[in-house]
């Protein structure tokens, strides 16, 4: 089963233009939860259909807030539980490095003098 997934991803085409995708923001204890561990400085999405998938490292996780789009995470990798896996749906958790967390090195790195910030909130409930 891992060999033939592995295999079907070795011999997908790439897309020629850049996609995008909207993706539920989990919180992090959600996200400890569902890793089974504590990974620091990570921002987490949950998805079933589309999302970060191979090939999407180093892209960019951006959150719109009123006219401005802001920078959050950089893709680092996808974490499938083939246990909770149906034909046509396997949950997927999407981790970015964080760049809040990351902002010091960015910054000493750089020479970018922007202040990073970000604070999780729920959206609200129905």
């Amino acid at each position: 089963m891992i060999l033939r997934l592995l295999l079907a991803c070795a011999d997908a085409r790439m897309p020629d233009v850049l996609q995008q995708v909207e993706l539920p923001i989990i919180s992090p204890d959600e996200c400890r939860e569902t890793l089974q561990e504590r990974l620091p400085g990570v921002v987490c999405a949950f998805h079933t259909e589309k999302g970060t998938f191979q090939g999407d490292s180093g892209g960019p996780l951006v959150c719109k807030t009123g006219d401005h789009w802001w920078l959050h995470g950089v893709t680092s990798f996808v974490y499938l539980d083939f246990r909770k896996c149906r034909p046509g749906n396997c949950p997927a958790l999407a981790v970015y490095s964080s760049v809040v967390d990351y902002s010091p090195w960015i910054q000493k790195h750089t020479g970018s003098k922007f202040i990073f910030t970000y604070t999780f909130s729920k959206p609200n409930e129905k």
